[in-house]
């Protein structure tokens, strides 16, 4: 089945500003996504990206050609819809795409992304910042006010969302692999499939405060088949929570929720993204309990993500 048909406009409103698309021809909505990455990232970064080695590009300057190439191969008539052409996205062209939208939702939302994009050239913070990214985006989608938290003079969660009343912290871990998006190293296929994140898991809760309920991101950076109930990463987080000390009402978890994602489109690259899928695991004891109904909005955030619209979504004013 081939993707929504977009419109094409020359204005896209965002925020308080409105950008305006100089080319003749007007852009969807999906490319004033990706023109929106490239402007915040920079032309001057763009163009030192493209001057150096193959070998060492950053992943978002790989995506893009990637993505250029898979349009450039797919401008047929076969394609054509109206003065548009349609594609079944691949890896590289969804991991890119999924980026640029992510950043859209958090401009939109008021947030400050400035320090995250300054995390994101760099290739040796980019993957945490690109999870950061994600994360923030999730939580604006559901419709909560989201707060980046810099304070480097004491351990503290990424974000600091709110839901109504309730402010929840919220804490962004990746699992790095060797020879994987920005990582050195030689990749390794059968440990790529791996749950392997007790670590981060732990190190995650250390960051929160107990004041406030506490959700905890990981991102489990999994290969993975076409089977979700053979998934391997989802047995093998079972077994470290499993492993962990039983909470009680007198002994509380730190965390209310913790949501283990698999959103690793970069490793079909070229080919048909492999599958998206995420784990939602709830404490039976919090410290500080999370409503239900919150749950649910967070779920369907995560169950909808890399799913982007065709068309700028219409902001209703009250």
């Amino acid at each position: 089945m081939k993707p929504p048909v977009a419109r094409r406009t020359m204005f896209f409103p965002l925020k308080n500003r409105l950008y305006f698309n100089p080319k003749e021809t007007p852009q969807t909505f999906h490319e004033f996504l990706i023109h929106l990455l490239g402007f915040y990232l920079g032309k001057d970064w763009y163009k030192h990206q493209r001057a150096g080695s193959v070998g060492r590009r950053h992943p978002l300057a790989k995506w893009y050609a990637s993505l250029c190439d898979l349009q450039r191969r797919n401008m047929t008539e076969g394609n054509r819809v109206g003065d548009v052409w349609t594609v079944e996205p691949t890896g590289d062209a969804l991991c890119l795409l999924a980026a640029a939208y992510d950043l859209y939702c958090l401009v939109d939302a008021g947030v400050d992304v400035q320090p995250m994009v300054q995390r994101l050239r760099k290739l040796s913070y980019f993957q945490g910042a690109r999870y950061e990214l994600a994360v923030g985006a999730i939580l604006a989608r559901c419709g909560w006010k989201v707060e980046p938290l810099t304070d480097l003079s004491s351990k503290h969660a990424d974000f600091l969302a709110t839901a109504g009343l309730t402010a929840i912290e919220v804490e962004a871990k990746s699992r790095h692999r060797r020879g994987v998006l920005a990582e050195g190293g030689k990749f390794d296929p059968a440990k790529s499939l791996r749950g392997d994140v007790d670590k981060l898991l732990s190190e995650g809760m250390g960051q929160t405060t107990g004041a406030n309920p506490a959700v905890i991101f990981i991102d489990v950076n999994a290969l993975q088949g076409t089977d979700l109930l053979a998934v391997q990463w989802f047995e093998d987080i079972r077994k470290i929570l499993a492993g962990r000390p039983t909470p009680e009402p007198a002994c509380p978890d730190r965390f209310s929720l913790i949501v283990a994602t698999n959103y690793s489109w970069h490793y079909s690259g070229k080919a048909s993204p492999q599958s998206a899928s995420y784990l939602v695991v709830r404490s039976l004891f919090p410290r500080h309990e999370l409503a239900t109904e919150l749950i649910a909005t967070l779920d369907a955030s995560l169950a909808s993500y890399g799913k982007v619209p065709p068309n700028q979504p219409v902001r209703v004013i009250d």
